[in-house]
């Protein structure tokens, strides 16, 4: 069976078009405004992901709660937790959207949620979802070198 043009669901919901808001954000010469101080608040650990999504990002309180809940909760076992097997996530999207950052340089971000997993692509093609610290493919790590990226 060929897996060529198999349908895939890419969507921009409400998370994806606030943080791509902000990141766009560029003043009368077309500088991006925000992304330093969106860097630097991402890159310290002590500032809790849901957290910026609702103060940084403007995205709307009850979205990053659901998020929060779903996706971040604090208690892995929890029955609302998704992914359990998989937690802790945050720090991974978090650092991918530190990546996004240090490599679009003077681009735009256009970000979308591509929910993928191994019941609808074949695996040898996308990588299976969401991966923990541990298991993250160091061959996508992100790195800016001299000006270079490399994911």
């Amino acid at each position: 069976m060929s897996y060529e043009g198999m349908p895939a669901n890419f969507s921009k919901g409400p998370v994806h078009k606030a943080m791509d808001e902000q990141l766009n954000a560029r003043d009368d010469a077309g500088k991006f405004t925000k992304r330093h101080e969106i860097l630097n608040l991402l890159s310290n650990p002590d500032n809790h992901y849901v957290d910026l999504l609702k103060t940084v990002f403007q995205v709307p309180s009850g979205v990053a709660d659901y998020i929060g809940e779903h996706w971040y909760n604090a208690d892995p076992n929890a029955l609302q937790t998704w992914w359990k097997e998989k937690q802790p996530i945050e720090p991974i999207v978090r650092q991918s959207l530190i990546c996004a950052i240090e490599l679009a340089g003077d681009l735009p971000i256009d970000s979308y949620w591509v929910p993928i997993g191994n019941r609808s692509v074949h695996p040898n093609k996308y990588h299976r979802g969401v991966f923990r610290a541990d298991e993250f493919p160091s061959k996508w790590s992100c790195h800016v070198e001299n000006g270079s990226s490399h994911a």
